[in-house]
């Protein structure tokens, strides 16, 4: 396998059979789900940790209209107010995406910052979704970008946010983008920091539309070899997963012998927790249902949890898969034969296990509500990092 970055060799860390896309939500059982193997590996040059998966790219575009990626965004004020705010009044700035929105909304705001209006390159794409993913807006970019920069012009800043770590071919994208900066331009990258879901061994971490999972020492380390240097770099932290956001210059940057150690030592912790962490789960689904005799819910039906149910192969021990998103109740949930519900059901059991897969500054919301509904049912986490992680009891 090579890597998908700098196309050097890389080492295999561990394989995912049959698993189905986050997004295959079905009306009908009786439809088979398009099932694909996943393989992690991690470059031995650049060292960032990769997903590679079987199937075209193009296949991994969800034909459900409704579904779009939410990312955090109440750090991205960081991006106007220190740096685009300190720039010459005669800074030309070229957002990229309907992702960047936080941020170019919020420089509209400031009347006669700037002397004209930056541009939005998505707005001159022709896309036919009216909330496409990362992935649609990236081809788009990579097989238009370079019509498109000799109409607009080179720009001074550009800036990019969430849309590196779902770039399948990275390094074309990477090249097309950059047809748009001036030589003394400046790149800046905002990416979610993969660095604590590692340490922690979160398997639900790992989703197909994300091919790389970036630590602050492999992303610095990957713009080197493509030729870029980082100069700047601040983590805004989370509960769950920190976001990065990177000033990237067109020159060769160098990066310290022991981040090499660093980052292998990472990925190597990364495999032998997950091993842990599918071994303990499956011991204790086992004793719930042949020694409790009890029944087992989610809460929850995003990526998260479509890649837990379906890496554990615990898809036949479920009772219940529960969401509150109106839009998803009585979906069939990729990978099983159940419906989506939503949390009510719970009154139709005398007990139970929910696992919370879900994002973790809800979690106790969440668990207060489903108490409501039932008192009997006991909650776990299925977020290594959280206080209701199943393992801490």
């Amino acid at each position: 396998m090579k890597c998908q970055i700098c196309f050097s060799k890389s080492n295999q860390l561990k394989k995912f059979s049959n698993i189905p896309r986050a997004f295959d939500f079905k009306k009908k059982n009786k439809l088979k789900d398009d099932k694909f193997d996943l393989l992690l590996f991690q470059c031995l040059n650049c060292l960032t940790i990769q997903l590679k998966k079987s199937g075209k790219d193009s296949s991994f575009i969800s034909k459900i209209k409704w579904i779009q990626n939410k990312e955090p965004s109440q750090h991205l004020d960081y991006i106007n107010k220190k740096i685009i705010y300190k720039k010459p009044r005669e800074t030309k700035i070229l957002f990229l995406s309907r992702f960047d929105k936080t941020v170019y909304e919020e420089f509209f705001k400031k009347k006669n910052l700037f002397d004209y209006k930056p541009e939005i390159l998505e707005m001159h794409l022709a896309l036919s979704n009216k909330y496409p993913n990362q992935h649609e807006i990236i081809n788009k970019i990579s097989k238009e970008g370079a019509k498109i920069q000799k109409k607009i012009g080179k720009f001074d800043l550009i800036v990019s946010c969430r849309l590196l770590e779902h770039a399948y071919e990275f390094k074309n994208f990477l090249s097309v983008v950059s047809l748009f900066l001036k030589n003394n331009g400046e790149f800046i990258f905002e990416i979610p920091d993969s660095s604590k879901p590692l340490k922690h061994g979160d398997l639900g971490m790992l989703w197909e539309e994300h091919p790389y999972y970036f630590t602050k020492n492999s992303f610095t380390l990957a713009m080197n070899k493509l030729g870029l240097g980082v100069s700047k770099v601040k983590r805004f932290p989370y509960l769950g997963e920190d976001a990065l956001i990177f000033i990237v210059k067109k020159k060769l940057g160098t990066s310290k012998k022991n981040i090499i150690k660093q980052e292998l030592n990472v990925s190597k912790l990364f495999v032998k927790k997950i091993n842990d962490y599918e071994i303990s789960f499956q011991k204790l689904v086992q004793t719930i249902k042949e020694e409790k005799n009890n029944n087992i819910f989610f809460f929850g039906a995003g990526h998260r949890t479509v890649t837990l149910v379906n890496t554990l192969k615990i898809n036949k021990k479920i009772n219940e898969i529960i969401d509150d998103d109106t839009r998803k109740k009585n979906l069939i949930f990729p990978g099983c034969n159940l419906k989506i519900k939503n949390s009510l059901i719970l009154k139709n059991y005398k007990s139970g296990f929910c696992f919370l897969s879900v994002n973790t500054s809800l979690e106790n919301i969440i668990i207060k509500k489903l108490k409501k509904i039932n008192k009997k049912i006991i909650f776990y986490s299925m977020a290594p990092e959280s206080k209701f992680f199943y393992k801490k009891y």
